[in-house]
């Protein structure tokens, strides 16, 4: 998958923030003007300059579905367009 500018942007500040960690695809999700980061296999949620990262899920108040797992969990961890598992996070040293 060809990734925008802007996600291009987000996954090198993601690679430059967490080094070690890989960071997959990146796509701009459809609420909070969030991305998605796939990242160590899992998903992250960031904003565009990369300020915070977050882990969990995002639900719809409305329809109460939960929107990162559409679908019944699974034990492999998600690749977009799956469910989602909990992301392996790696602390800085220095």
């Amino acid at each position: 998958m060809r990734l925008t500018p802007e996600a291009a942007g987000v996954k090198k500040l993601l690679e430059s923030r967490f080094p070690g960690a890989t960071v997959g695809v990146v796509v701009k999700s459809p609420y909070f003007d969030l991305y998605e980061a796939q990242f160590d296999e899992r998903l992250v949620y960031t904003d565009a300059k990369v300020t915070y990262v977050m882990v969990g899920s995002v639900y719809d108040a409305s329809t109460k579905q939960n929107l990162t797992r559409a679908a019944p969990a699974q034990a492999e961890p998600r690749r977009l367009g799956q469910p989602a598992a909990w992301p392996r996070v790696h602390a800085r040293q220095g």
